[in-house]
């Protein structure tokens, strides 16, 4: 059995609390780190499925993305700066009254054009429209920061997709919603695409001839892509109890999925650290025969594949010491 662990937030903790971790070191000194751009990617490449990140997770937030192009839609915080615009920080402190303004708000100005939002949770926000389009975008993590120029949609549709950046960061910043502590005078579209057939079960095999995953998710963002691919295969994903739990619950099962619930620095270290050396020993004694560890931070998320260590390997002293991958670009 492979098991994915995806511990959201986790490369951002200080690194001195990184170093400390003795699971950690093993991993670091046992596998490189594979660099994508944010959490999403990598758990998709982990599991080699080709679908876009943007439909599976509008499908695991409990929205119908059957057929339609779906892309992420985030309320962002920008700053205009002497020579360009940067995101500070997605706004993720919306109440229900201000989401649904702000739905309306979208709706009015881009339904002309076939654009349609939805926010099926607070903190999980797409577009939607009927044509495919034919665009490629950075995720949110990555653009954050930046200069956003070369973080600008490309592709074919592109000059269309820049354009209502544009418009919804003229139409917001005239906003109440603009003036609040945290103001939302932009969106961010990213990761989108369309599920390719919604109604078979295979299609969420993407490129992988394997069987889909048995997934446990931490509620919240970060594992709606996991519960959209459960979702995809006819499945439904469990609530995370403990990595023990899942892997006795998952019997046969070729692969399993767990989510962990974002590692913050002022809560869930201990958690977190308990479920990693949890999978770890679950390699040791040959409950799992591989284990991917997926996190991210910093704007920068990483994989890291072991597969089952001899004991001499166990055992040796190691010196290794966890350190997380930085941005390159």
């Amino acid at each position: 059995m492979e098991l994915v662990l995806v511990a959201p937030g986790l490369l951002a903790l200080a690194p001195e609390a990184l170093a400390r971790d003795a699971t950690l070191a093993r991993i670091a000194g046992a596998a490189e780190p594979i660099v994508v751009d944010d959490l999403d990617q990598a758990l998709l490449g982990a599991l080699d499925i080709g679908a876009p990140a943007a439909p599976l997770a509008a499908l695991g937030a409990g929205m119908a993305a059957a057929g339609r192009f779906v892309i992420r839609a985030d309320p962002v915080t920008m700053q205009v700066t002497h020579d360009d615009v940067r995101i500070v920080a997605r706004v993720d402190d919306l109440d229900v009254r201000e989401a649904e303004t702000l739905v309306t708000l979208l709706d009015a100005h881009f339904g002309a054009e076939g654009l349609t939002f939805l926010a099926p949770r607070l903190d999980a926000w797409f577009a939607a429209s009927d044509p495919r389009q034919e665009i490629a975008t950075t995720p949110l993590d990555a653009a954050i920061g930046r200069t956003l120029r070369p973080c600008l949609p490309t592709g074919a549709d592109a000059a269309r997709w820049r354009r209502w950046l544009n418009e919804a960061q003229m139409l917001l910043h005239e906003h109440a919603l603009g003036a609040r502590a945290h103001p939302v005078n932009g969106l961010w579209f990213s990761s989108g695409g369309a599920l390719a057939d919604p109604s078979a079960r295979s299609a969420s095999r993407g490129r992988s001839s394997k069987a889909p995953p048995h997934v446990w998710a931490a509620p919240g963002r970060e594992g709606d892509v996991a519960r959209g691919i459960a979702r995809l295969a006819g499945c439904e994903a469990a609530a995370f109890a403990g990595v023990a739990e899942a892997i006795a619950a998952a019997g046969d099962a070729a692969r399993m999925v767990i989510v962990l619930p974002r590692v913050a620095q002022d809560g869930g270290i201990a958690a977190a650290f308990a479920a990693l050396a949890g999978a770890l020993r679950a390699l040791d004694r040959g409950a799992i025969g591989r284990l991917e560890l997926v996190a991210d931070g910093l704007g920068v998320a990483a994989t890291w594949a072991v597969g089952r260590l001899s004991l001499w390997r166990r055992i040796v002293p190691r010196t290794a010491r966890f350190v997380p991958p930085e941005r390159t670009r």
